[in-house]
């Protein structure tokens, strides 16, 4: 079972920013496998440049504690950023990007994740609407437990092509 909580305060600078901080804390109680803790302070900030043009970004720090004996308790970056553009009236592009740390599926092993989307949307004729985006992500996994076997990596990619009317 797994059991966060999460506080954050957001301070707004004038019409077009704001800046804030977060502290995520969070129990994962893994049955089979290791019990782990962590607390993940983090900064942020997003900033409307123009009407068309918004940015974010957050940045911290995860720091994991595993309960397991002779096993390395990591301190791991983690990050959003994310950003958008609207081209036209009805064309917008999109980009993010996030690194992550979490409990793996696999006995042991936690999971550590960077991803990346670009994205789009159009609509046409007034009521269809196009949206497409390609994402990749790679996962490492990292052991939560002496004598496990970690180090594997995966590389996966996300193709996706969408039509609706509105």
């Amino acid at each position: 079972s797994i059991s966060t909580s999460s506080n954050a305060l957001q301070y707004r600078l004038g019409e077009t920013a704001s800046v804030g901080g977060t502290l995520g804390v969070s129990y994962v109680d893994v049955n089979p496998g290791v019990n782990m803790a962590a607390v993940t302070p983090s900064g942020s900030f997003a900033w409307a440049v123009s009407p068309r043009l918004t940015m974010s970004a957050s940045a911290g720090t995860d720091y994991r504690w595993i309960f397991s004996r002779g096993v390395k308790s990591p301190s791991t970056p983690v990050f959003q950023l994310g950003g958008s553009y609207q081209l036209f009236d009805h064309t917008s592009f999109n980009a993010s990007a996030s690194r992550s740390i979490s409990p793996s599926s696999f006995r042991n092993q936690l999971l550590d994740g960077t991803s990346w989307t670009l994205g789009f949307g159009q609509r046409l004729l007034g009521v269809i609407q196009i949206s497409g985006s390609v994402a990749g992500q790679i996962s490492g996994y990292k052991a939560s437990r002496l004598g496990v076997e970690a180090g594997r990596k995966d590389d996966s990619y996300v193709y996706s092509l969408n039509a609706g009317t509105t």
